[in-house]
Order: C-alpha cells, then structure tokens, then sequence
C-alpha cells in the first residue's frame, strides 16, 4: 500500500516521515549523529540522510516516489 509523502512548511525541518509509512518499513534504525535512518524494503538496505544542504522542495506523492525508487535501485 503506497503512502504519499507530503511536505510541511516548517521551520526546523524539511521532512516529516509519518508513523503510518514507518510501521511498513520497520524495524527502522536511526542514528541521530548523522541524521539518518536505515531500515529494509524488498529485501534491500536502504538509508536516508539528512543534509546540510539547502536545496529546492516539492510535493512527491507516494506512487511516483516508489516508481523513482524502484528505477533507481533495479
């Protein structure tokens, strides 16, 4: 079941990852010192890291996302 991954103008962060989209993705791992959080989908490590770097946001819905994902990783 996809989840869409909304965007929220806040001040102190870019990303908001929902519970519902975590509890299918667990066990999740996060290390605070680098800003990141691993954990397994299909069978394959993925992480996703904070960065220091300002950068241009837009609204992905969950679909796309996974389609971006899976080319990505195949």
């Amino acid at each position: 079941m996809g989840r869409d991954l909304q965007l929220l103008k806040l001040v102190c962060c870019d990303i908001v990852l929902g519970v519902d989209w975590m509890k299918t993705v667990c066990p999740i791992s996060f290390d605070f010192n680098k800003f990141s959080i691993a954990f397994e989908k299909d069978g394959r490590k993925l992480t996703l890291a904070g960065s220091l770097d300002m950068g241009l946001c837009k609204m992905i819905m969950g679909k796309r996302l996974q389609k971006m994902l899976k080319n990505k990783l195949s």
